[in-house]
């Protein structure tokens, strides 16, 4: 089991890698709509980058 968890680490490091980037943009979208008088989403947002970074940190502990 080990042996296919480090060798999914990189795909998943990378997938990660995209949704932080992706969770970034939209933080950065959400916010831009607060300063035009919108309501943001700024708990999804945050929630995107963090599921990414957990990503990323699991990838790291697999060796990528």
């Amino acid at each position: 089991m080990e042996t296919l968890v480090k060798l999914a680490a990189p795909a998943i490091g990378t997938a990660a890698g995209a949704f932080t980037v992706v969770g970034i943009i939209y933080l950065g979208m959400t916010l831009a709509g607060l300063l035009r008088g919108g309501g943001g989403e700024i708990r999804k947002a945050v929630a995107i980058i963090v599921a990414g970074l957990t990503c990323i940190a699991f990838a790291h502990l697999y060796g990528y």
